[in-house]
């Protein structure tokens, strides 16, 4: 997970799909094909961080970007832009991403 705002302040973070609900959590998840579908189960995943002030998900507001997959680490990475540098949710937003 990455957060920035529309000038580019990045707060990365990666995390194993293999330990995500979407694929499993043991050793043997590694042999499991993932779906074709992986971006959209991970965005639908997503559409539980809502920003509190503007009352909607950080999907829908489309402030995810570059979502993308690493096929052999199974590792699962995207950006969350933010209105301002400053933001004050930018630490809760972090948290509810790594959670998912």
């Amino acid at each position: 997970v990455g957060l920035l705002p529309s000038e580019g302040f990045v707060l990365p973070s990666n995390r194993p799909a293999s330990t995500s609900k979407l694929w499993g959590t043991t050793e043997a998840a590694s042999s499991i094909p993932i779906p074709n579908e992986w971006q959209g189960e991970v965005l639908r995943s997503l559409k539980a961080v809502i920003d509190p002030d503007l009352n909607q998900d950080i999907v829908t507001l489309g402030f995810v970007k570059n979502l993308s997959l690493d096929q052999e680490s199974r590792t699962v990475s995207f950006d969350v832009e933010l209105t301002t540098p400053a933001c004050p949710v930018k630490d809760q937003f972090a948290a509810d991403c790594e959670r998912i």
